[in-house]
């Protein structure tokens, strides 16, 4: 088919979404390619900050711009990466870079890591003044104002690092339940990798090959996005380690006590520590100079004939599949490659012992029948908090001391939080995520004083006596190395040892890095440096996320060229004006229906046939799928016949309870004979904003409105040929590729109602997809609304001042009372009541010739019944719900819970 042949329908699929939402587990992939540098500045996904401290001295850039590129970065990619959690305000940003940039100028360099961005973990303390906030992933931590920086924080801006944010982490560093996936916090939502495609499976286990691992994971991912060459994070037993392989990064947790936790949220202080993450050896020891008031690392060098080198044998220790679910090519794999990276160690370095005998934790640190580790971390049945010989080692007991003194917490106690997020399930416990078990055992755990010695003091004699300090003087080794995909940690945190990673590779099937764990004895971290040195200088350079990964290498697909139609943002008007659209003909006034000014683009556009599979909703914002189902009737009484199918229909693609909201037959002609068929849009545009869709879900189901609003719910587009596509396809824009200026919001008036839409200018970066030769068995679902999540994007689309890390999440407790809590009536007539959507401050035109027609009388659409027209759709009937089964509240999911994941309430669109 020649390209002149084909026109294209434009939709932006989920751009309301991205304005509107922030995923909690939205399945999404790799970061684009870095942009166009400006003046001499290297690229940020490469770069470390040896590289960059080199280019400042020199004068190639200034911090200034560094923070200017890392703030950009963050912009492009984080509506996907969901890294972080809060940004300090760009403005206060600057003025940091520049007065660091000033005593560069003034011959004034307070180190080697003057003037460099670093993001740092959101359970790490930072006072009001430092533009952030201290959450821990939580909502019940939100507004919560620290008396005081954590220490780290303080060292790092003495050292003139520019923390730039904090990052997403597994919520309460992932001591909230051992079933939620890692990387999820109830404020961030669920973080992904910036290297795997296809991003977190929700089949996958919660750490499984397509997880980004945790709890530290905003902090490995926002490194290896560019977002800065250097990050902190914490781990109790993982917490570094696991994501910094899957990021491909370096990572050190220190000796027990080596680094400062005061003002870090703790879980266990036998086992918490900070640890720097960085993209090479240098940088990690030069950061790790700062946060433990040291100059000894970063001098370090490093070479295979000064090192003594034990393995243990990583497939006895291999994890079970319910931590890693096992991929057999993924599996073969690692199993090579960890096994060519022994052979060279025990070819190049001074001396090599493989297959140590140091047991995996299942098997030694089992006392009494439980785990000695989780005893201490209230991981067990024995769960309470004590002091014994000044070591405070429990969750509950570390936790209420600390929040005990949190200034505007909405919280102050473990049971507190318990009692906060059963309160505010939309907030920290949507479907899917409902899970507090350890807090709620921690809670209400008990253990004496005698258990609590006996456990700890059994865990350090396995762990060290009979663990790590055997193997390293029987064999006479400087460290000891293991898969970081394994327990070995484990060693780390019950001895109190120091653990690293270093990278490995990445897995051929979805791109996910590996790496190796290394160990060495207390207070060794040099033996750890010298080997990831010696490492560093024999292993191939890791590759940076790029977009040959990014959606499945789908920049080979075949591409075609159209023309498209956009809204032209350009106009002056717009700065006082608003967009609208009425359905109302202004027969008194005459002046135009609308005061839209479109523009075209020419837009290259991928087709995704044969890559049907590597698109879905929570990805992309739409995805493709076979239904065979024939409809017989798309009259006045198709409601009655196709609705029931398509409520089957989508259940079995989405799992959750499933609403129809109206049905939109359309056409090429204008309007057929019967009136119900009119033409689909051609103009980008998204059908919802979020306020509109809060509205329209209380206007269109009435009393079932609250259940519905209560849990996570969707609006998803069914678009349905009814007969294969050769003219006119439909594209879509992968939401990721918008930005937040893209979208502009436009008033839709109509006889008894006004809702709102998002109208779309063009911008080079989107990415627009099709499927050539759609038949009539395929169907197009478009999400266009989740209320699972709200990114910051809706506040600077809504016009709300909040600040980044306030606008996170579903809703904050002002967006419950002013879009949940306010009745609102049934007949919300433009002219007569208020606007069913916020007023906005620019003026609508409509608005005056409205009332003129309103007055005249002689306007006959101003005449008809309320609800004739649903939101200027054509009359649609109501299904009584009941006896659809499975459909309405405590239907399917009474029945299989655990299969439901709230509703969705969907458009059928019939072309």
């Amino acid at each position: 088919m020649a390209l002149r042949q084909i026109h294209f329908i434009a939709f932006i699929s989920l751009f309301t979404f991205t304005l509107y939402i922030m995923f909690t587990w939205a399945n999404l992939r790799q970061i684009a390619p870095f942009l166009s540098q400006s003046r001499t500045l290297p690229d940020l996904l490469a770069a470390d900050s040896k590289t960059l401290a080199s280019g400042l001295t020199n004068g190639h850039f200034t911090s200034v711009d560094l923070v200017d590129k890392s703030l950009e970065m963050i912009q492009k990619h984080d509506k996907y990466l969901h890294a972080m959690l809060s940004l300090v305000p760009k403005d206060q940003l600057r003025q940091r870079a520049e007065a660091l940039d000033k005593e560069r100028k003034d011959g004034k360099v307070r180190g080697r890591l003057h003037g460099i961005p670093i993001v740092i973990k959101d359970n790490i303390a930072t006072v009001p003044d430092l533009g952030m906030e201290t959450t821990c992933g939580s909502w019940a931590l939100d507004g919560m104002t620290p008396t005081s920086n954590a220490d780290i924080v303080d060292k790092l801006i003495q050292a003139g690092l520019i923390i730039i944010g904090k990052a997403n982490l597994s919520e309460w560093a992932y001591y909230r339940s051992n079933d939620l996936p890692s990387g999820w916090s109830g404020k961030g939502g669920q973080c992904q990798s910036a290297y795997v495609r296809g991003g977190v499976d929700p089949e996958d286990s919660n750490n499984g090959h397509s997880n980004p691992s945790g709890s530290s994971t905003g902090s490995a991912v926002a490194v290896s996005a560019g977002y800065a060459p250097l990050s902190i994070g914490t781990e109790t037993d993982g917490s570094l380690v696991s994501p910094a392989s899957r990021a491909a990064l370096y990572t050190i947790k220190p000796s027990i006590g080596r680094v400062s936790q005061s003002g870090i949220i703790p879980i266990s202080h036998t086992m918490d520590s900070a640890g720097p993450m960085a993209k090479t050896p240098y940088d990690l020891a030069a950061l790790l100079d700062v946060i433990s008031g040291t100059d000894e690392f970063a001098t370090l060098g490093g070479s295979w004939d000064e090192l003594s080198i034990a393995t243990v044998d990583f497939k006895k220790w291999w994890p079970g599949e319910d931590y890693l679910k096992p991929v057999e090519s993924a599996t073969k794999q690692m199993h090579t490659e960890i096994q060519a990276a022994y052979n060279k160690m025990e070819g190049q370095a001074k001396k090599y012992v493989g297959d140590v005998p140091l047991p995996p934790p299942s098997e030694c640190f089992m006392l009494d029948g439980k785990d000695s580790e989780g005893v201490i971390m209230s991981k067990s049945p024995l769960r309470r908090m004590i002091r014994v010989d000044e070591i405070v080692a429990d969750f509950k007991h570390d936790l209420n001391k600390y929040l005990e003194s949190a200034e505007n917490s909405k919280i102050h106690s473990l049971k507190d939080l318990v009692e906060f997020n059963k309160a505010h399930p939309d907030l920290e416990t949507p479907p899917g995520y409902d899970d507090q078990g350890l807090l709620i055992d921690a809670q209400e755990s008990d253990i004496s004083i005698e258990d609590y010695e006996k456990n700890l003091s059994h865990l350090r004699k396995v762990a060290r006596d009979e663990g790590l300090d055997r193997i390293f003087k029987e064999y006479g080794v400087d460290v000891i190395i293991g898969s970081s995909d394994t327990a070995i940690k484990a060693y780390a945190s019950g001895s109190g040892y120091p653990v690293g990673n270093v990278p490995l590779g990445y897995l051929d099937f979805n791109g996910r890095p590996f790496g190796l764990a290394v160990l060495a004895a207390k207070d060794q971290e040099a033996k750890i440096l010298q080997f990831m040195n010696a490492w560093e200088v024999t292993t191939e350079i890791m590759p940076k996320p790029n977009s040959k990964a990014d959606c499945g290498n789908l920049d080979t697909l075949p591409t075609k060229y159209a023309t498209l139609q956009f809204f032209d943002a350009s106009d002056p008007k717009w700065a006082t004006e608003k967009p609208f659209y009425s359905n109302i003909p202004f027969t008194q006034t005459r002046i135009a229906n609308t005061n839209v000014i479109n523009t075209s683009a020419r837009v290259q556009i991928s087709d995704i046939r044969g890559h049907k599979s590597d698109f879905t909703l929570d990805k992309n914002g739409f995805q493709l799928v076979n239904w065979k189902h024939k409809f017989c009737d798309i009259g006045p009484s198709f409601q009655e016949e196709g609705y029931p199918a398509v409520v089957k229909f989508m259940k079995e693609v989405l799992g959750s309870h499933v609403k129809v909201r109206q049905s939109q037959p359309r056409g090429s002609a204008p309007e057929d004979e019967k009136g119900y068929i009119g033409r689909p849009s051609k103009v980008a545009h998204n059908d919802q904003t979020y306020e509109g869709t809060i509205a329209k879900i209380k206007h269109d189901f009435g009393s079932q409105a609250p259940s519905i609003l209560s849990q996570r719910f969707r609006i998803i587009n069914v678009w349905k040929p009814l007969k294969p596509v050769r003219q006119y396809p439909l594209t879509l824009c992968d939401y990721r590729t918008c930005d937040e200026r893209d979208g502009h919001r436009s008033d839709l008036v109509y006889p008894h109602v006004v809702s709102e839409n998002i109208l779309f200018s063009y911008s080079k970066d989107q990415k627009w997809y099709y499927v050539s030769d759609q038949s009539d068995e395929e169907v197009w679902l478009i999400k266009t609304m989740d209320s699972l999540a709200r990114t910051e994007d809706v506040a600077m689309y809504a016009k709300m001042e909040r600040t980044r890390s306030h606008s996170r999440g579903r809703y904050t407790d002002a967006d419950k009372k002013r879009y949940e809590e306010e009745p609102m009536t049934r007949d919300n007539s433009p002219g007569e009541c208020d606007l069913v959507c916020p007023q906005p401050t620019k003026t609508q035109p409509w608005k005056q010739a409205l009332q003129v027609e309103r007055d005249s009388g002689n306007n006959p659409l101003l005449n008809w019944e309320p609800n004739a027209l649903d939101f200027g759709e054509k009359p649609w009937l109501k299904i009584d719900w009941s006896k659809i089964e499975g459909t309405g509240p405590g239907g399917v999911r009474s029945k299989s819970p655990d299969q439901m994941c709230g509703y969705s309430v969907g458009n059928l669109k019939l072309v």
